[in-house]
C-alpha cells in the first residue's frame, strides 16, 4: 500500500499483540523464578541435612581418634609407672619420695591426667601423685580393680566415680600389675580429667545443638559428656547398645525421635565416642535462611515487572546511545588522525632542527680550523725566522729573545688546545648523524679487553679491577666499547694517590634492560658537580689529570643514542659509581641511527 505521497508507510506492531507477548514473557519469567526458587530452597534443605550428617560423622571420627591417642599416651604413662615400681616391695614404694615425685611429674606433664595411683593386691592405695604419703584409701570396690584382679591383661576403663582422694568426678584408666610368675600384684591407674575432655570438645564448635559423650560398652555408662546435663531420651543408651551390637566399630543410631547420632569405637577399648545433633535445629537454621533467600526471588519478580515495563523505552534509549557512540568514535578517529599529523609534523621539525644544529656545529668547527691553520703557519714561520730576528751578536738583547720564545710557546700550546676542542666539536657533530649497526656482543669478552687495555696503568697505581658476570647485548659494538672504555679509564685515572684502588664492573638484566655499574673507591665527585661532569668542556675537582672535559659528554651522547640512560652516585673521598642502563636488544621506537 502506498500513501498519497507515494511512499510506503512504516509498519507498526499492534499494541494488543505487544501486550500479549509482554504478558506471556512475564508469565514465563514468573514461573521460571518461582520454580528456580523452589528448587534452590529444596536443594538447600538437602544440603543442610547432608552437611549436618557429614559434620557429625567427621566430628565423631576426629574425637574418637583424639580419645584413642589420649588413652595410648595414658597407657604409656601407666607402663612407665610400672617400670619405675619394678620389683620394689610395696613398703619401699610407699616410703619412696623420689618415686612419688616421678609419678607427680608424669601426671603434671599429661594435661588430661589428674593423678597416677598404685594399689596393692588387696586394693590398698600405696602411692599417689596427689599426696605423699598416700591417703589410706581402698580401691577394692572399683570395677577396674575387680577386672584387673580377675585377669584383664589390657587397658581397663573404669566406671564413672567420685574420686576418694581428689573429690572430683572422673573415671579410671588402669592396668594390671603382676609378679614375675604372673600372680596379681595390684593395680596401676590414672584418673581422667573430665574438664580436659569437655574443654577440647567445646573447641570443636559443633553446630545444630550437638551432644558429645564418651560411653562404656556393656552397661552403657556415660563417662563424660557435653553438655553435662543434656536432655536425652531414656531410649538413647538402649539404641546405642542395639546399634553397637550390629556394627561394633562405628555407625549411626537414633538417640531420640528428633535427633540423629553417630558412634565410633575408641581404638580397641570397650569405649565409644558418640556425637548426636538435633534435626529440628537443622530445619530451624534452614528456615531462617529461607526467609532471607525469599527476598531474592521477590526482588527478581519486581525487577522482571520493571524490566518488562521499560523494555520498549530501553530499546529506544539504546538506539540513541549507539548513534551517539558511533558519532563519538568518528570524532575520536578524526582527532587521532589530526594528532598523528601534528606529532609527525613536530617530529619532522625536531629532526630538521637537530640536523641544522649538527650542520652548524660542523660549519663552525670547520671555519674555526681555517684561521687556526693560518696561525699555526705564521707561528712556524716566526720560529724559522728567529735566527734572523735575533742574531747571535753580543749586541742582541737576551731578555727580548726569552720573551719571544715564551710568547711562541704560549701560542703553540693555545693552538694545540684549540685544535683539540675543535676536534671534539666535530666528533660530537658527526656522532649525531652516525648510523649504528647492532650486532650480538659478548659483553664479558669486551669488558676483559677494555680492562686489559688499562692493566699497565692499574698496575702502576696498585689498583685491582674485577669484572662480574655480564649479559650479552645486541648493540653497536664500537659505541658500547667507547662508553665503557671512557668509564673504566676515568675510574683508574682518578684513584687516590698512595691508596691501593679498587675498580669493579658488574651487571644484571631484567625486563629487557641491562644495568651496568662501574664503581671505584677513588677521590669522588662533589654532589654539586654531578650534572656538570656530563657537560662539554666541564670538569670537576682538582685539574691535576690530563683531559679537556670531553669524555663524559661523549659517553652521555652515545648512551642516549643507544636508547639508554646514565647516572652517577658519588661523594668526595668515597669513590664514584656510574650506572648505565641499556636495552638488551634494539627496541621499537629506538632504531639504530
Amino acid at each position: 500500500m502506498l500513501t498519497s505521497a507515494g511512499r510506503r508507510p512504516r509498519l507498526r506492531w499492534p499494541r494488543s499483540s505487544v501486550s500479549r507477548i509482554t504478558l506471556a514473557l512475564g508469565a514465563c519469567g514468573l514461573v521460571f523464578i518461582l520454580g528456580t526458587a523452589a528448587f534452590i530452597a529444596g536443594r538447600e534443605r538437602q544440603i543442610a541435612f547432608r552437611e549436618a550428617r557429614a559434620s557429625a560423622g567427621g566430628a565423631v571420627f576426629s574425637l574418637a581418634d583424639h580419645a584413642s591417642r589420649l588413652f595410648e599416651v595414658a597407657d604409656l604413662a601407666l607402663r612407665a609407672a610400672t617400670l619405675s615400681l619394678g620389683d620394689r616391695s610395696w613398703e619401699d614404694a610407699q616410703a619412696s619420695l623420689p618415686l612419688h615425685d616421678e609419678l607427680q611429674a608424669t601426671a603434671v606433664a599429661l594435661p588430661y591426667v589428674r593423678d597416677l595411683l598404685l594399689a596393692d593386691a588387696a586394693g590398698r592405695l600405696r602411692l599417689a601423685s596427689l599426696a605423699f604419703p598416700a591417703p589410706d584409701v581402698s580401691m577394692a570396690d572399683r570395677a577396674a580393680f575387680a577386672a584387673a584382679r580377675d585377669g584383664a591383661t589390657g587397658l581397663v576403663i573404669g566406671e564413672p566415680l567420685l574420686g576418694k582422694v581428689s573429690g572430683k568426678p572422673s573415671f579410671l584408666i588402669a592396668r594390671r600389675l603382676a609378679d614375675a610368675d604372673g600372680r596379681f600384684r595390684g593395680l596401676v591407674s590414672a584418673t581422667a580429667d573430665l574438664d580436659y575432655f569437655v574443654g577440647y570438645w567445646r573447641r570443636m564448635d559443633l553446630p545444630n545443638d550437638a551432644h558429645v559423650a564418651l560411653v562404656r560398652a556393656g552397661e552403657g555408662q556415660v563417662l563424660v559428656r557435653l553438655p553435662e546435663t543434656p536432655a536425652i531420651s531414656a531410649t538413647s543408651l538402649p539404641a546405642l547398645k542395639a546399634a553397637t551390637a550390629e556394627a561394633p566399630l562405628s555407625g549411626r543410631y537414633v538417640p531420640a525421635p528428633d535427633r540423629l547420632g553417630f558412634y565410633q569405637r575408641v581404638g580397641d577399648l570397650p569405649v565409644y565416642l558418640t556425637v548426636s545433633y538435633s534435626e529440628a535445629a537443622v530445619d530451624a537454621g534452614w528456615r531462617a535462611w529461607l526467609w532471607t533467600f525469599l527476598l531474592f526471588p521477590a526482588a527478581a519478580i519486581l525487577a522482571l515487572l520493571v524490566l518488562l515495563a521499560l523494555a520498549r523505552r530501553q530499546t529506544r534509549v539504546e538506539a540513541r546511545a549507539n548513534l551517539e557512540v558511533t558519532r563519538a568514535r568518528a570524532a575520536l578517529a578524526t582527532a587521532n588522525t589530526r594528532l598523528e599529523q601534528r606529532v609527525a609534523e613536530r617530529t619532522a621539525d625536531l629532526q630538521e632542527s637537530n640536523a641544522e644544529v649538527q650542520r652548524f656545529a660542523y660549519i663552525v668547527s670547520h671555519d674555526l680550523r681555517a684561521p687556526l691553520v693560518n696561525i699555526m703557519g705564521f707561528t712556524s714561520e716566526l720560529q724559522r725566522l728567529r735566527g734572523d730576528i735575533f742574531p747571535d751578536a753580543p749586541a742582541a738583547d737576551p731578555t727580548l729573545r726569552e720573551d719571544f720564545d715564551e710568547a711562541i710557546g704560549f701560542i703553540q700550546s693555545s693552538i694545540d688546545k684549540m685544535d683539540r676542542l675543535i676536534k671534539a666539536i666535530l666528533m660530537l657533530a658527526r656522532q649525531g648523524s652516525r648510523v649504528f649497526q647492532p650486532e650480538p656482543v659478548d659483553m664479558a669478552a669486551l669488558m676483559r679487553s677494555i680492562v686489559d687495555g688499562v692493566a699497565h696503568r692499574a698496575l702502576s697505581a696498585e689498583a685491582t679491577i674485577t669484572v662480574g658476570p655480564m649479559p650479552d647485548l645486541v648493540i653497536d659494538r664500537i659505541a658500547v666499547e667507547q662508553v665503557f672504555s671512557n668509564l673504566v679509564d676515568n675510574a683508574v685515572k682518578y684513584l687516590r694517590p698512595g691508596v691501593p684502588g679498587r675498580v669493579s664492573v658488574s651487571a644484571d638484566a631484567e625486563n629487557g634492560r641491562a644495568r651496568f655499574r662501574v664503581a671505584d673507591d677513588g677521590r669522588g665527585i662533589d654532589p654539586g658537580d654531578h650534572g656538570r661532569v656530563f657537560e662539554l668542556f666541564r670538569r670537576s675537582g682538582a685539574q691535576d689529570r690530563p683531559g679537556d672535559g670531553i669524555g663524559l659528554a661523549h659517553v652521555k651522547t652515545l648512551v642516549r643514542q643507544l636508547g639508554g640512560t646514565i647516572s652517577l652516585e658519588s661523594a668526595p673521598g668515597r669513590g664514584s659509581t656510574f650506572t648505565v642502563v641499556l636495552p638488551v636488544k634494539p627496541q621499537d621506537g629506538h632504531p639504530a641511527r
